[in-house]
């Protein structure tokens, strides 16, 4: 009788362990959309509910599993955010570990079973085991998959999810054959004992690909962040070089103002309007050179508007600003340079292939609430550009090396737990940059 209760027991509670490993991965490879822990504390016992109900209702196979697998599907959408193609690598991944686990847990029951012949089919110990050892097997496995999968891995292709996940699918077919030949050789411990190795080796080298693919996405990682990094600290040397340099100008006009303002009298006393005009064109085109205009308020922000701005009058566009002060701004000056730097030369590269130069206009908005920033820039384009899921392609050849200035504004937002949003109506680009405080 306590036996019967226990094992009731224990089977009640396992019920929702396979839910609380679905949890735990969901964490891994999404966001929550709500801070709000109700809605999956809800959404835990409901599905954990349905699991048991067909558990003891003798749904305890194929048809539990995809009880499961449509529970997780409806949870990810209403609860994380995440790419529609993300949700497929993580259906995949957890229905690949709930068909692992069970072969695995067939291989070990049969493995002490050859060498403890008194756990009969009847036993308590051996039911329990029997019943626990694949949630014991899941739990290994989260566990490792907590350690080797990292949520924000955009630089890792799609492809190559799908070919890392081929590797346990794999290693589940043959396991399936090897676990029918232990059934077909029953009384030959010699290939019995050699098709337990076999299995281990398999499970060893599943686990390494795992791990070597984690080693992979750190380098990875740690080469975007030095290209980063690199590209920062020219941004850096840049803005520095530019401003001293206009600052330099500066000084030497003003000293030389006089002797200018003599130049020109002589000129037009002696009747030479045309030199003088030539004179006066030179003159206004070095004084607009070394114009600084205060933006923002912020010195470095303004630096790079500075920068970008003669940048647009030498490729004849119209550059506008319509921001706010950003002298108390909660942002960091370098995350607001290289969003505002990547994102205006994006901006003035597209127009430089429009033909018609009165319709090179580029604007860029600024808006800070006290939550939030949000950065507006907008710019005609000649063609629109490919899109390729939520992301649109560079047109250009080395695609590679290309898109790194899109990359850093997405690296960077992520600091806030931001967002960046493109489209492109009527040949016209948006780009959308929303700060978090």
């Amino acid at each position: 009788m306590f036996e019967t209760i226990l094992f009731n027991a224990v089977k009640a509670l396992s019920s929702g362990f396979e839910m609380v490993f679905a949890f735990i991965l969901l964490s891994r490879f999404f966001q929550k959309k709500y801070e709000n822990p109700w809605g999956q504390r809800l959404a835990f016992f409901l599905s954990a509910g349905t699991v048991f109900i067909l558990q003891e209702v003798g749904y305890a196979g194929e048809v539990k599993a995809i009880a499961e697998i449509l529970w997780i599907l409806c949870i990810s959408f209403v609860l994380y955010d995440g790419k529609k193609r993300d949700r497929v690598v993580f259906l995949f991944a957890f229905s690949i570990l709930l068909a692992l686990s069970d072969i695995l847990s067939a291989f070990i029951l049969s493995w002490v079973r050859e060498r403890a012949p008194f756990l009969t089919g009847d036993s308590f110990f051996f039911r329990l085991l029997n019943f626990e050892m694949p949630y014991l097997i899941e739990l290994a496995a989260v566990l490792l998959l907590s350690m080797f999968i990292r949520r924000r891995s955009e630089h890792i292709a799609f492809r190559y999810w799908m070919l890392l996940l081929a590797v346990p699918a794999i290693a589940i077919v043959t396991l399936t054959v090897f676990q029918f030949a232990l059934e077909s050789i029953p009384d030959n411990r010699e290939v019995h004992t050699y098709i337990y190795i076999s299995a281990a080796g398999l499970l060893f080298i599943t686990v390494l690909v795992f791990a070597l693919f984690s080693k992979l996405q750190n380098q990875l990682t740690i080469s975007r962040d030095n290209r980063e990094m690199k590209m920062q600290l020219e941004l850096q040397r840049q803005s520095a070089e530019k401003m001293e340099n206009a600052y330099n100008h500066t000084r030497a006009l003003r000293h030389d103002l006089k002797n200018h303002l003599r130049a020109l009298s002589g000129m037009l006393q002696s009747g030479n309007t045309d030199d003088a005009l030539a004179y006066m064109q030179t003159m206004q085109s070095d004084l607009e050179d070394a114009t600084y205009f205060a933006v923002t308020g912020n010195t470095a922000v303004d630096a790079i508007l500075n920068e970008k701005l003669l940048t647009a009058q030498r490729q004849e566009t119209n550059l506008r600003f319509d921001a706010v002060s950003l002298k108390a701004t909660k942002a960091k000056p370098m995350d607001l340079c290289i969003i505002l730097s990547n994102a205006l030369d994006n901006a003035l590269e597209a127009c430089q292939k429009i033909p018609d130069v009165q319709m090179r206009t580029v604007t860029l908005k600024i808006r800070e609430e006290s939550d939030f920033l949000l950065l507006s820039v907008q710019n005609p384009v000649a063609e629109p550009p490919k899109k390729h899921g939520n992301s649109f392609l560079s047109d250009k050849k080395d695609r590679e090396n290309h898109g790194i200035g899109l990359r850093s504004i997405r690296s960077t937002a992520e600091k806030y737990n931001g967002e960046v949003l493109a489209e492109c109506e009527n040949n016209v680009f948006t780009l959308l940059v929303r700060l978090y405080f």
